[in-house]
């Protein structure tokens, strides 16, 4: 048997309980506030490994679409779309004067698929233009069994994600390890 992480220690296991229990109590009017940190791609891990179904893990995924930063009006622009994607989806990346990091910011139509693009950036977050082009997505994509969820259509909305994303990297200096830019 699984042993279940500590609930006090666990954000997971938190965000978990949190679906948990808004599936039991939910309040539209007045949603409540997020208190706890950002999930991470572990954390999600763990919280998939948890949940039974896909519907719970869905319900997941959407949750953390509530939580994705912003995207200003002025962003959504065909531009800024991301082509091959079912459900109109636009992403744009900056790199603050201050920070090397790439802030990628995204949104979508439907909560659904902001949820997903929402997990599908957590991979890229906190990095670097040349970090982000040289991480691979796909191994946390499989460990938490997303393809196999997908229709073929969204996987390959996924993969239209993932091109795009690189391509905003290249764009603010991201230069892979091989040097070939």
């Amino acid at each position: 048997m699984q042993e279940l992480p500590d609930p006090a220690t666990h954000t997971g296991y938190q965000r978990v309980s949190k679906v948990a229990m808004r599936s039991i109590i939910s309040d539209p009017v007045n949603p409540e506030p997020h208190s706890w940190p950002p999930m991470e791609t572990q954390d999600v891990i763990e919280a998939f490994d948890f949940l039974a179904t896909w519907e719970e893990r869905f319900e997941l995924i959407a949750d953390l679409g509530r939580e994705l930063a912003p995207l200003s009006d002025a962003d959504h622009t065909d531009t800024n779309l991301v082509p091959g994607c079912t459900t109109r989806t636009w992403l744009t990346g900056r790199v603050a004067n201050d920070s090397p990091i790439l802030d990628l910011r995204a949104d979508a139509e439907t909560p659904l698929v902001k949820g997903l693009v929402a997990l599908l950036l957590m991979p890229f977050r906190g990095k670097s233009p040349a970090e982000v082009l040289e991480t691979d997505p796909h191994p946390f994509i499989d460990c938490i069994g997303l393809e196999k969820a997908l229709s073929a259509k969204r996987q390959a909305g996924m993969e239209a994600f993932f091109e795009q994303i690189k391509r905003i990297a290249t764009e603010h200096g991201g230069c892979p390890r091989t040097g070939l830019c």
